[in-house]
């Protein structure tokens, strides 16, 4: 099954799957997935619910379609958070990067600082200029790969603020989502919408 798919926690082992074509929206675990497609006719929607220990199927159109909008502000906070975090991630590469290039560079200056350190135990009091210069530079490379670290430090500031506000965003519009399909299937049942397995 492909498409999209939102995972809720199930209460008190109460759970429920709606499949509609390629989507899955659910709250529960992932074995109740294939007991809801067993219910399925055909490409048909259906939800599958166990609420107090009893289980249910519906297949009812306007309910169907109230669970799809009930579950739709939380996908669309999660495609959100989906997309700061690529962007964070790819911030989080870039700082990857450049931390390895100054690892390189570190491992370059050991050597020259090695190479200086067992000269002057050889006695050798001279000092090479050409090793001078090669560490002054990649002291100064190092530097500049400093400052764009803190560049992007700086960058992944805000997004992590937005990350934080949309987490917060997103706990409410689950908590909310589950109130609207709490009383969404609670409708049902009494209606007679869910019939009972």
């Amino acid at each position: 099954m492909s498409g999209t798919m939102s995972i809720g926690n199930s209460r008190n082992g109460d759970a429920h799957v709606l499949i509609d074509g390629d989507d899955v929206t659910m709250a529960g675990h992932s074995d109740d997935i294939r007991t809801a497609q067993r219910l399925q006719q055909g490409n048909a929607p259906v939800i599958w619910v166990r609420k107090n220990g009893k289980q249910y199927v519906v297949r009812d159109a306007a309910t169907v379609q109230q669970m799809k909008a009930a579950h739709a502000p939380v996908q669309a906070l999660g495609e959100q958070q989906g997309k700061l975090g690529e962007q964070q991630g790819a911030l989080g590469e870039r700082q990857g990067e450049l931390g390895s290039k100054q690892g390189e560079l570190g491992e370059k200056m050991s050597e020259i600082a090695t190479g200086q350190a067992a000269a002057a135990l050889r006695g050798d009091a001279t000092r090479d200029a050409a090793n001078d210069r090669r560490m002054k530079a990649l002291q100064d490379e190092q530097e500049a790969l400093a400052r764009q670290q803190e560049v992007l430090a700086r960058q992944q500031e805000p997004l992590a603020r937005q990350q934080e506000a949309l987490a917060r965003k997103q706990m409410a519009a689950t908590d909310k989502m589950h109130r609207d399909v709490d009383r969404l299937l609670g409708e049902a049942i009494r209606s007679g919408k869910a019939q009972q397995l």
